[in-house]
């Protein structure tokens, strides 16, 4: 296949090619041939539909060449159980999954969000995106090199401290100081970055709070697993 023959493919994540194309992103190509590659060679006869996928492989483009990120994309994929949902109904059921530990260990903070009509938005942005369009880029790369030790749990893990530790900000600082129908996500979103003063999301904070004990009371407290290294 010639590369000017090649197709853009979203694999069910068509918000990678918008931010690309309005960024005008100069490694928009390279994110072209990859994915093509995958498609044709990887994914062929077997899902049309890895969100996640185009996300990672934006990721490290940056930091990797084409040939690599095909590889390490095509490892992830063979190893899917461990890293993404391979399916629009694994990737229906990883949702489900998230909401309904969420709910368990945390049941007002996803009542806010269910108040707020953000639970789709939120379960996209960690499962599809990676949390790219609310966190900086310092945190993103801080995450993918914990994705890549531990898979699929630790967007689980970082999913659940984050609506935490945000939910307590957003109840202080963000739940009156605007009418707009999005301030919970907006919030959300100013929380991630911080301010000049130094306010907002600490990352070490959330290492600790999506390793740590989740819940109120001994027999509601639950700690996420740690994988044995």
């Amino acid at each position: 296949i010639l590369r000017q023959d090649v197709k853009r493919v979203d694999l069910g994540n068509p918000s990678v090619w918008a931010k690309l194309d309005n960024e005008k992103c100069p490694g928009r190509d390279s994110v072209k041939f990859v994915l093509y590659a995958l498609h044709r060679s990887v994914l062929s006869g077997f899902s049309d539909y890895v969100p996640l996928l185009p996300t990672l492989a934006t990721i490290l483009l940056g930091f990797m060449s084409e040939s690599y990120v095909f590889y390490a994309c095509r490892e992830m994929y063979n190893q899917s159980e461990w890293f993404f949902a391979g399916s629009r109904s694994e990737y229906i059921a990883t949702q489900r999954a998230f909401l309904d530990v969420l709910g368990r260990l945390h049941p007002h903070t996803l009542a806010t969000m269910i108040e707020q009509d953000v639970v789709d938005q939120y379960t996209n942005e960690i499962f599809q995106n990676f949390f790219t369009n609310i966190f900086p880029e310092r945190m993103v790369l801080r995450l993918m090199d914990i994705y890549s030790l531990e898979g699929n749990k630790v967007l689980f893990r970082f999913g659940v401290a984050l609506a935490v530790l945000y939910g307590k900000e957003y109840k202080d600082r963000f739940m009156y100081a605007s009418t707009e129908p999005n301030k919970w996500w907006i919030g959300l979103t100013d929380y991630c970055h911080g301010d000049e003063d130094g306010n907002g999301l600490n990352f070490e904070v959330l290492v600790k709070k999506a390793y740590g004990v989740h819940g109120r009371g001994v027999r509601k407290r639950f700690r996420f697993p740690r994988r044995p290294i």
